[in-house]
């Protein structure tokens, strides 16, 4: 009994640490401080992910692509990025607010590469999330709409598909679902 007791205490005692770490990372990060943010996270996500921390996981992963992003690393931030997205697709739940921005930088990363296909992947995304947060909820719907301008995104989603030249059903109906969104 004392053994497996005290392997817990262990796993609590490094979780505790790093979820300390961590934080103080996402903290430099705002102090904006972004090599030492990327030190912090990088040392606290090993542990996070070994005790499948799913929540403490995602922020490190976007804080590091947004601490990357910060210092002109646009490749290793696309690549955390990528991470915090293949994890919140995971999730059965619309994802914080603050992650929305993930989708934003995915969208104008491959905007910028002239990859339209995965521009307009992560701008579907965005406008599913953004339409989930429109009709969920009072205070966000008000956010959203002062953070983003949803006309624009359609717009840009409706150019996108025109550019790939696809008719699909779905996303005409996402479309037509997001302006009745917007109008009610």
């Amino acid at each position: 009994g004392y053994a497996i007791a005290n392997r817990y205490t262990d796993k609590g005692l490094n979780t505790m640490k790093s979820f300390f770490i961590l934080k103080e990372g996402i903290n430099q990060y705002h102090f904006k401080n972004y090599t030492v943010a990327i030190d912090s996270i990088t040392k606290a996500l090993p542990q996070m992910i070994k005790y499948e921390e799913t929540n403490s996981v995602i922020d490190g992963y976007f804080h590091l692509g947004k601490s990357y992003y910060a210092i002109d690393r646009k490749e290793k931030a696309l690549l955390n990025f990528e991470k915090t997205d293949s994890i919140l697709e995971t999730l059965k739940s619309i994802p914080k607010y603050e992650y929305v921005k993930v989708y934003e930088y995915l969208k104008n990363h491959y905007a910028t590469t002239g990859n339209i296909k995965k521009q307009v992947h992560y701008l579907n995304k965005l406008n599913t999330v953004l339409d989930s947060y429109l009709n969920d909820k009072v205070f966000i719907s008000k956010k959203v709409k002062e953070d983003y301008d949803v006309p624009f995104l359609l717009e840009e989603q409706k150019a996108m598909i025109k550019k790939l030249g696809k008719k699909n059903s779905n996303y005409i109906y996402g479309i037509i679902s997001l302006i009745l969104a917007l109008l009610t």
